[in-house]
């Protein structure tokens, strides 16, 4: 089911919300994967054990995910690392009792991109891998860095933990980086006996926000979401316009208002409807540099389609990674702790990461990525 029929997906929200209804029970499980909602489709009488999709196989996963987090926090801890969790167990902690919010992975944000190397040092010494390029840029926002983790699970697929500094990004090239004021109204979610930090719920609404603008559709699990933090006991709607106000995140409101009002949340569609008028679209300007980045990748491509090894050297020239990065454009750090690596070192512009370097696009050969993504390939300080 694609997810475009609004008043079939205001109607799973309600009926998620008060438990159980004949949308939500007659929902197909491919409609149920579409929208995120399983776990909801399995409580109201889905249930599938030939498909493998249970509620107990859901809690198990969190489980895991659970010990996963609680070790990761840990460790970054003791090695000083300011961390955050995004999503996850941030949302589920505001979900009704017994309720359970689907998700996979662990989202990660830390303060500070001098703490990458130790960030993935430490990760890497529980097992979790970086796995391809970290995407980064510089702008007037500051630094932006996102990575992507994964660690054998040995139940199927791997875990994922994805780690973003110093907040999600908007497009290319812009981010909202979470400020000082909402890392000190941070709270805890108790995980295995750890205290996992978490944002407020008006502050986590706002990486929410952010969120959404980067999907080109909204789900019923986001209009979920968006009703249980607007619902949450210390949720502070003035906090959460003043924070999203002047943000270029309009959009994904716009395509989350028709979910509410074809809904009964009136709370939730007033508050939506406040942000929108708070909230701007992307800038012209933000929309060049997206088309731009857009264009030199298809330009890119077509260079090495017709020569890979030219293209191979233009991705590892300093002087064109140099420009780039001056320009505001995305590189591409490869963990490179013996500096072997054909690229610009990225201690050149960013002191603090020592044991990168930096390309054009997110390249490089069989060699090079065995090197690179491997656990010779952690940098350590």
């Amino acid at each position: 089911m694609p997810n475009t029929d609004v008043r079939l997906q205001g109607r799973l929200l309600d009926e998620i919300t008060a438990g159980t209804g004949p949308s939500l029970r007659g929902l197909s499980e491919e409609a149920a994967v579409t929208e995120k909602i399983i776990p909801q489709w399995l409580a109201a009488g889905g249930e599938r054990p030939d498909s493998g999709l249970t509620l107990a196989g859901f809690r198990q996963t969190q489980d895991r995910l659970a010990t996963e987090l609680a070790d990761a926090v840990t460790a970054l801890r003791a090695r000083g690392v300011d961390v955050l969790l995004l999503r996850g167990f941030a949302f589920q902690r505001l979900y009704p009792a017994g309720s359970v919010r689907q998700f996979s992975d662990i989202d990660l944000a830390i303060r500070d991109v001098a703490d990458l190397p130790a960030v993935v040092e430490v990760l890497g010494g529980l097992g979790h891998r970086v796995v391809r390029p970290i995407t980064a840029w510089s702008s007037r926002h500051g630094v932006w860095a996102g990575v992507a983790f994964n660690k054998p699970s040995g139940h199927g697929l791997p875990y994922y933990l994805d780690l973003v500094i110093p907040g999600p990004a908007m497009g290319w090239g812009r981010h909202h980086a979470i400020g000082d004021s909402a890392w000190r109204r941070r709270t805890h979610v108790a995980l295995r006996g750890t205290d996992v930090p978490v944002l407020a719920p008006a502050d986590l609404l706002t990486v929410f926000l952010v969120e959404l603008l980067e999907r080109e559709t909204c789900l019923v699990r986001d209009a979920l979401d968006f009703v249980v933090l607007s619902g949450a006991d210390d949720f502070d709607a003035d906090r959460a316009v003043m924070n999203a106000a002047g943000l270029p995140v309009r959009q994904g409101l716009l395509r989350l208002l028709p979910i509410l009002r074809a809904s009964g949340h009136q709370h939730a569609r007033r508050l939506a409807a406040r942000l929108a008028a708070s909230t701007t679209a992307p800038s012209t300007l933000d929309q060049v540099r997206s088309s731009t980045v857009r264009m030199l990748g298809k330009g890119f491509e077509a260079v090495r389609g017709r020569s890979p090894n030219l293209a191979a050297r233009i991705a590892a020239a300093r002087s064109v990674v140099s420009t780039a990065e001056r320009l505001g454009l995305p590189t591409f750090l490869f963990p490179d702790p013996d500096r072997r690596l054909a690229g610009l070192p990225a201690r050149r512009t960013r002191a603090a990461l020592d044991g990168f370097t930096a390309r054009l696009r997110p390249i490089a050969d069989e060699a090079e990525q065995e090197y690179a993504f491997s656990t010779k390939g952690v940098p350590s300080r």
